[in-house]
């Protein structure tokens, strides 16, 4: 079977919820010359749409025992499927993760003189930074999710529109019209287009 289809029915297996086929397809994947990442998000997109929170994570273990870099928008999804499931300590440990991969991310570019993120770079900063306010405003933090929104600004990394629609969310669960009326005004201020 080509790596092609083998890509096609783990994300088949992901959309299903099928976790255990996903992993199998994507240990026949090991060796192939072919890009992981998109087998990773669906093998731990799998895991988290079945709610075994888990199986995510021992996956991400997996890959990093082989000495393998999760993405961050693998490491995303184990961190959203962990706040769904209420795991207060899995969500934790992912979120650290996460903000040690970018800081990492940070000071390499530091060390080789790059100032600018290249837009993969910042594409990954804004996806890590949504996630991360996503499960602030889960636990009801809007203080959280508000230093998390300065700090994702203060790192070049640009809020978009889930980012402010998250952020107006909370505010919203709050009763608090008027920071929702801020954070949306924000949005317009950066031509974020209101969904």
């Amino acid at each position: 079977i080509s790596a092609t289809a083998a890509l096609g029915i783990i994300d088949a297996a992901a959309k299903a919820g099928d976790a255990e086929a996903a992993l199998l397809w994507h240990a026949r994947l090991q060796g192939a010359s072919v890009d992981l990442s998109m087998a990773q998000h669906a093998v731990v997109d799998a895991a988290a749409n079945a709610g075994d929170v888990e199986s995510a994570e021992q996956f991400l273990e997996q890959m990093c025992s082989a000495r393998l870099s999760p993405s961050v928008r693998a490491q995303t999804l184990a961190l959203k499927a962990s706040a769904r499931s209420g795991n207060q300590l899995a969500t934790s440990r992912w979120e650290l993760r996460l903000e040690s991969q970018l800081e990492s991310s940070r000071e390499s570019r530091a060390k080789s003189g790059q100032a600018q993120l290249s837009r993969d770079e910042a594409s990954q900063e804004v996806v890590a930074y949504t996630a991360r306010i996503g499960t602030a405003a889960a636990r009801g933090d809007s203080a959280a999710a508000a230093r998390l929104y300065q700090e994702m600004v203060q790192a070049s990394a640009r809020p978009n529109v889930v980012t402010y629609n998250t952020l107006i969310k909370i505010a919203a669960r709050e009763g608090d019209v008027w920071v929702a009326k801020q954070w949306l005004s924000k949005m317009e201020e950066q031509v974020v287009v209101p969904t």
